[in-house]
């Protein structure tokens, strides 16, 4: 989740946006993906996402759908609202 919301970020030009989320998380993940989260930090703006590696292995993997009810739903709006994460908002 966390690279499909930097890379959708990056396709809609939310460039800085994209690279605070990254800066901001990075720690949660490198743990485990220390290599991929380095590759990530070139991608600068969206003509990369047709030739990057990473990139395009995640964008061919498919994104799942999660349903929420009505409850749960607003309660993930009403927390990313909260915590100034709007974008997220959007590309949920």
């Amino acid at each position: 989740v966390f690279v499909h919301c930097f890379l959708e970020l990056v396709a809609k030009q939310f460039v800085p946006e994209a690279k605070e989320l990254l800066h901001r998380h990075r720690g949660d993940h490198e743990p485990e993906h220390s290599d991929e989260i380095e590759l990530l930090v070139s991608v600068s703006d969206a003509t990369h996402l047709d030739t990057h590696a990473v990139a395009r292995r995640y964008l061919k993997s498919s994104k799942s759908r999660v349903w929420l009810s009505h409850d749960s739903d607003r309660a993930l709006t009403e927390f990313l609202h909260n915590s100034r994460l709007s974008l997220i908002v959007r590309i949920i």
